[in-house]
C-alpha cells in the first residue's frame, strides 16, 4: 500500500477546526449496471471532494485541480491526433 503524507490546512478564525483526514483507496469496484454507475461514481466523487476541500490548504487544492485538469486534457490530446 502506498502512503502519502500531505500538509493539512491551517484553521482560519478561532472557531475553525481542520481535522486530520485519512482517505483509504482499497475497495474493489462493485458489480453494477449502467444505471447504478452514475450514482456510485457521483457519491464517491462527492465524498472525496468534501474530504479534500475540508482538509487541504487552498494553495494545494488549487494546484491539485490544475494537475487533474492537465492530466484529463492529455487524454483528449491523444484521441484528437
Amino acid at each position: 500500500m502506498k502512503t502519502y503524507t500531505i500538509a493539512k490546512a491551517s484553521p482560519i478564525g478561532e472557531k475553525s477546526l481542520v481535522v486530520d483526514t485519512t482517505i483509504l483507496i482499497t475497495d474493489e469496484l462493485p458489480d453494477f449496471d449502467t444505471s447504478e454507475a452514475k450514482e456510485f461514481y457521483t457519491l464517491q466523487a462527492m465524498q472525496l471532494s468534501e474530504a479534500l476541500f475540508n482538509s487541504l490548504p487552498q494553495g494545494t487544492m488549487d494546484r491539485l485541480l490544475i494537475e487533474m485538469i492537465k492530466h484529463k486534457a492529455s487524454l483528449y490530446v491523444g484521441l484528437s491526433r
